[in-house]
């Protein structure tokens, strides 16, 4: 696949994500995409199950802001690096809504078949400053602010 074209798809699900389009994230996706999150652990199979877990990021951080900080193309993969900015107003995977600001990074790799669609794709973010930034990690969750 052409470079530009990689660049192109790339930008729009990065810009559905920044205007909460569960839908728009994957429109460059195919049917039988198989996608890891590396900060949740788990991989979902389809493009389905893969909206879908768009939709609950979006559900917990409706002003989910992405921004690409590096992208490195070749051939049929892609990677970018990237940081998010969101503030936590529901459910996250079964945390009730804390209201703070957060701010964390990762990493999305994508490899894109003949037919010019994305099959294999991967995040890899970092849960563990999330959860501290919510009050959520071991670390935090029992901490009283006393010595």
């Amino acid at each position: 696949m052409e470079r530009e074209r990689l660049l192109a798809m790339a930008r729009e699900s990065v810009d559905a994500w920044n205007r909460g389009d569960a839908a728009g994230t994957v429109s460059n996706v195919a049917d039988d995409i198989v996608h890891h999150d590396g900060g949740l652990g788990l991989e979902v199979h389809g493009k389905v199950e893969l909206q879908d877990l768009a939709q609950r990021y979006l559900t917990a951080f409706p002003d989910l802001h992405v921004e690409v900080t590096s992208t490195t193309c070749e051939g049929d993969r892609l990677v970018q690096e990237w940081v998010a900015t969101g503030t936590h107003e529901g459910d996250l995977m079964g945390m009730a809504p804390t209201h703070r600001h957060v701010e964390f990074r990762g990493c999305a790799v994508g490899e894109i078949g003949q037919d010019g669609l994305e099959h294999r794709s991967a995040q890899y973010w970092e849960a563990l400053s999330l959860m501290n930034q919510l009050g959520m990690s071991p670390a935090t969750a029992g901490a009283s602010g006393q010595a």
